[in-house]
């Protein structure tokens, strides 16, 4: 079964642009790959430019060369719906306000919401709860309660 997710970047207009991701969304898998591979917003920028994600991987592109696709993925390369599956290019935007609220995106089944702030960092929020500051270490989240929201410690 999917764990789906949002990804996001807030904008200094207070806007968020943002990605769905369908597979994954946890913050053991998703958190620790935002945190560890995409902890600037140039990175952040160019993961949302591609649209809606199947698979979050650490690394946006195939090395030169490599033969990669939706059916035929590289190992630990991003699966995107619209390069690799020729879909149409998704990516939304909303207000932070609304990004952040409870319940944004339940009518697309959506978990976990992660937000870029390039002041601080990452957060994410299961759509439910209220703000807790969390340290993701390793591969493990300790601490990890459904229904909060955590700001993910990426050294800044």
């Amino acid at each position: 079964m999917a764990t789906r997710s949002f990804i996001g970047i807030l904008n200094k207009d207070d806007s968020v642009d943002y990605i769905y991701c369908h597979w994954d969304g946890y913050p053991e898998h998703n958190g620790v790959l935002l945190n560890d591979f995409y902890n600037n917003e140039d990175t952040v920028r160019d993961l949302i430019s591609l649209g809606d994600l199947s698979v979050l991987a650490p690394n946006i592109s195939a090395p030169e060369g490599a033969e990669h696709s939706f059916e035929n993925p590289v190992k630990d390369v991003c699966v995107f719906y619209g390069r690799d599956r020729g879909e149409n290019l998704q990516s939304r935007k909303t207000t932070v306000s609304e990004y952040l609220s409870k319940g944004y995106g339940d009518n697309t089944w959506v978990q976990f919401r992660y937000l870029y702030d390039p002041t601080i960092g990452w957060k994410v929020t299961d759509s439910k709860g209220p703000v807790s500051v969390l340290e993701v270490v390793g591969d493990k989240v300790p601490g990890f309660i459904p229904g909060d929201v955590y700001l993910v410690n990426n050294g800044i």
